[in-house]
């Protein structure tokens, strides 16, 4: 009977050791957590708060008309009629329509990089084909970082137009 006694304290105070070194690592785990968020290393919600005020800058500056990004959601925007030429009362002649499929921008941070981007949207450089970017970019340097910045996040596999 006494073997038992003991065994089971000796049961007792090991849980009791466990216990106290899980509380510990428990609270080892909450410093180090709240750590991290007054310094903004990692936090996640900020991550999808800098998404959003993205998307609506890219949404802002109409690039939806043109591109899409189906990995955020964001589908082209039905483009706008065409525009017409000549002063009141003239006949009115519509501008020659031109056939230009942008692409789906989901995977574009796989192929470019930050200098690429932004001078792609300055109209400074040429893509592959030859042509640069169709409208620069009008907004604040901060914004056409925030824009470019989430460009660079896209590395979605993207389907190849035909």
């Amino acid at each position: 009977m006494e073997a038992a006694s003991i065994t089971i304290v000796e049961v007792g105070y090991r849980m009791q050791r466990i216990v106290s070194a899980l509380g510990l690592a428990l609270v080892a785990a909450a410093v180090v957590a709240v750590a991290l968020m007054a310094s903004g290393l990692s936090v996640p919600a900020t991550a999808a708060a800098d998404d959003q005020a993205a998307i609506k800058l890219f949404q802002d500056k109409k690039c939806n008309r043109c591109h899409e990004v189906k990995v955020a959601g964001i589908v082209k925007a039905k483009a706008p009629k065409q525009e017409e030429e000549g002063e009141e009362g003239d006949e009115v002649v519509l501008k020659e329509e031109k056939k230009v499929d942008p692409p789906d921008l989901s995977g574009v941070g796989v192929k470019r990089d930050a200098d690429y981007l932004t001078n792609w949207l300055q109209k400074r450089v040429a893509n592959d084909d030859g042509r640069k970017h169709k409208k620069r970019f009008t907004g604040k340097p901060e914004e056409l970082k925030t824009l470019v910045d989430w460009l660079l996040t896209l590395k979605s596999p993207v389907e190849e137009k035909k």
